[in-house]
Order: structure tokens, then sequence, then C-alpha cells
């Protein structure tokens, strides 16, 4: 069986959430495409450091920028006191609906990098996704050299969810 393309590149969105001191987020918000846009009601594991959501298609959508924010961004573990720095991407250019997710005691203040710029100045742009994608690269060649047998698919792994069983994703 031939494995498809998009099996094999860009299958799901992560957005994790960098602290200006270097930190990463406590948890890391993954969005995997699903023709219907949800995930079957079983067969599918969880872990307490991810939130996985689906959609119809794999890029964020602006109706989970909200959720991401509640839950991630200002959640409560965050400070009282979070200043943003947002991407001109369309799905966060609406502030209003992005501060009326700031439950009481926390304030949350945003800046946006201008248009064109995101490349040269966002810490996610400049500096960590470089090493991210590296490091997925390198799993991922490592894979297709020692075991092209092994299929990418997400058709291949509900078949066979009972036998991928995790207790936890440590990267």
């Amino acid at each position: 069986m031939k494995q498809s393309l998009s099996s094999l590149t860009h299958s799901c969105t992560a957005v994790p959430v960098l602290y200006a001191d270097g930190r990463l987020g406590d948890k890391l918000f993954l969005i995997f495409q699903e023709a219907s846009g949800s995930f079957p009601q079983c067969g599918h594991w969880s872990a307490p450091n991810l939130l996985i959501v689906a959609g119809t298609s794999h890029i964020m959508m602006k109706q989970q920028v909200p959720r991401f924010f509640r839950e991630y961004v200002i959640g409560s573990s965050a400070a009282p006191l979070s200043i943003v720095l947002l991407d001109s991407w369309h799905g966060l250019r609406d502030h209003e609906n992005l501060v009326s997710e700031v439950p009481a005691g926390k304030e949350l203040k945003l800046m946006t990098i201008p248009p064109g710029a995101t490349s040269l100045c966002q810490p996610l742009d400049v500096y960590f996704f470089r090493l991210f994608k590296r490091f997925i690269r390198r799993i991922h060649e490592h894979v297709l050299h020692f075991r092209p047998d092994f299929n990418c698919s997400r058709e291949y792994f509900e078949g066979n969810h009972e036998s991928l069983r995790t207790s936890s994703l440590d990267v």
C-alpha cells in the first residue's frame, strides 16, 4: 500500500506556548484533520500534557483560538498579568474575542507583530520551530530508513490502535 504524502508530512498543527524566559507551557495544543471534524468516540488515547482537537483542517481555526487562550495562555497556572506577542494571523486579530476569555483576577495585554515581519521576530518561528521541525524530521527519516515497511498513515493507526497503547508522551 502506498502512503499518502499528507501522512508523511503535514498531518497536524502543534501550538506550543513559549514564555519570555524560555520555558515551554505545561501543555501542547494539537489540531488533527479529520474528515468529519471530530474524533471517533473510542479508540484514541489522551495524555495530561496534551489537548488534542479535531477539525476539518489541521490548521487552527478562529473558533479554536478562544479555547486555546482560556486553557493554555491565561489558565489557572498563568501569572496575574500576561503579555502576549501575537503574529498577524487573521485568527488572532480579534482582540475583543481573546480578552473576553480572561477570568477575574487576570489581566491580558496583547501586542501584534506587523504583517510580513513574523519570520524576522516571532520567537517560535525564529528559534523554536526550526529545532522542533529538525527533531521531528530526524525521527521521521530514521523510521523511513530503518523501517521502510512502517506505515505512517492515520488509517493504519486507527486499525491497529489496540497495539499502540502508550502511557505518556515524553518528547
